[in-house]
């Protein structure tokens, strides 16, 4: 089952007006993860597509999705799938990627319908695209790690870049997360590039509830596209 949400941009002056009822209906991208379903929400803002896949132990299968005016999601679009959830499996193109907590796939453009196996919890990231780039799957081992902080000041964290131009080429998506301490125990994922801007969007996980995972879109500010 997949389940698609559109969601329109916001002026800046507009995001101004809203209260916090406001801003989350506007901004924020909640129960993208049930089990059995896929759900997306595809944004105006530089026509992004986020969501999650929870396969459950029985495949799901992402083909068409009707706001991108395509057959198929991927005919004229690239993918980053997060997996951050136990192990699973995605496939494209003919092939297939085992993926464990914490790895990123890339998928490029032409890769046809994609399939989600096992027991992951994928997070869906997709951008259009002009051109293919081979399709990569990237172990959080292989990620490039820029750490930052300290355990004095409470901000120790690693910065995880897996789809990036130092790690791999991709035609607009980078994606990649932050990981914290224990004391600060969460994910961050991912900030993104497409050719309007960065927009970043986020997604925080716990450990102990993953059912929880939600991401936000950050509102517009002045003098971004």
């Amino acid at each position: 089952m997949t389940h698609v949400e559109i969601r329109h941009a916001m002026d800046p002056v507009s995001a101004r007006q809203l209260d916090t009822a406001g801003l989350r209906e506007a901004f924020h991208m909640g129960d993208l993860f049930r089990s059995g379903e896929i759900r997306l929400v595809y944004t105006h803002y530089d026509r992004m597509i986020v969501g999650g896949a929870v396969p459950a132990g029985e495949p799901l299968v992402l083909d068409e999705v009707k706001p991108t005016g395509t057959a198929s999601i991927l005919d004229r679009r690239e993918m980053g799938v997060v997996n951050v959830g136990a192990a699973g499996t995605v496939s494209a193109g003919g092939e297939s990627w085992e993926m464990g907590r914490g790895d990123v796939l890339y998928l490029p453009m032409g890769a046809g319908p994609v399939t989600f196996a096992g027991e992951g919890r994928f997070y869906i990231l997709s951008a259009p695209a002009h051109t293919a780039h081979p399709a990569r799957l990237v172990k959080l081992e292989d990620a490039k790690k820029v750490k930052l902080g300290s355990p004095e000041t409470a901000n120790e964290r690693t910065i995880n870049q897996f789809i990036h131009p130092e790690v791999m080429q991709s035609c607009q998506l980078v994606v990649g997360y932050t990981s914290s301490t224990a004391a600060r125990s969460g994910t961050r994922c991912p900030p993104m590039s497409t050719t309007g801007g960065w927009r970043p969007i986020s997604i925080s996980t716990s450990p102990k509830r993953p059912a929880s995972s939600t991401s936000w879109v950050n509102p517009p500010r002045r003098g971004i596209s």
